[in-house]
């Protein structure tokens, strides 16, 4: 499974910059990381899934619910 997480927590901006396609058990961390302040962890774990992202096939604007 995979969910698109909007970086700007907006779900109504589905701008590709502030999609990324994640785990849903990487979405949950994330939103730890940042519910706990802690930045450097969220921010890495963003960078990996931007990378990995990157070297796949996704397209944001066929994932279900991304207008991107």
């Amino acid at each position: 499974d995979e969910v698109v997480h909007h970086i700007d927590h907006k779900r109504t901006n589905n701008d590709p910059s502030n999609l990324l396609v994640m785990t849903p058990a990487e979405h949950a961390t994330l939103h730890n990381h940042d519910r706990y302040g802690r930045h450097e962890e969220m921010r890495a774990l963003e960078e990996a899934c931007r990378k990995r992202m990157l070297n796949s096939s996704v397209v944001l604007g066929k994932v279900p619910g991304c207008s991107g």
